[in-house]
């Protein structure tokens, strides 16, 4: 996992490590980009989040790009897709079912919720937490992008 983080923030973002890259960094991102087997974006309303994004759809089979919005409120999302309007048409909010959070495309680049894979229950911190992991493989499995995974290695 690669992920990149905001250059220019004072403090640094817990989850993930990210590197943090100069004025170059869309040369850096849109390698990645090629290389990724999936290209997972949390979004929010910028210039740069709004060009990932659209790089991804554009460089990659957009089936390879998910928008995941877990713990994303109402109002962030429909913000979000507000700004995103001019870049690339979401789904109302509306259409939304329970544990659909993550926005995927299919071959077409037509953006559709889809569930995120749950961590099953073993206590009250794995509950209802996601499993990104399972989401990469399942993904890589479906659109045949890399060979799976070996157990230890998720």
């Amino acid at each position: 996992m690669i992920a990149i983080g905001e250059p220019r923030k004072s403090t640094r973002t817990p989850g993930a490590a990210r590197d943090y890259l100069d004025d170059t960094w869309q040369t850096t991102v849109r390698a990645t980009i090629r290389e990724a087997a999936v290209v997972l974006n949390q979004p929010w309303p910028s210039s740069a989040v709004l060009w990932e994004i659209q790089t991804a759809l554009t460089l990659t089979d957009p089936r390879r790009t998910v928008l995941v919005f877990w713990q994303t409120s109402d109002v962030d999302y429909v913000r979000f897709r507000e700004v995103a309007g001019v870049t690339f048409a979401l789904p109302p909010r509306s259409v939304r079912r329970d544990h659909e959070e993550l926005i995927q495309f299919d071959q077409n680049r037509v953006p559709f919720f889809a569930p995120i894979p749950r961590r099953g229950t073993l206590g009250t911190l794995l509950d209802n937490s996601i499993n990104l992991g399972a989401l990469v493989e399942q993904l890589r499995l479906e659109l045949g992008t890399l060979p799976p995974l070996p157990a230890h290695g998720r």
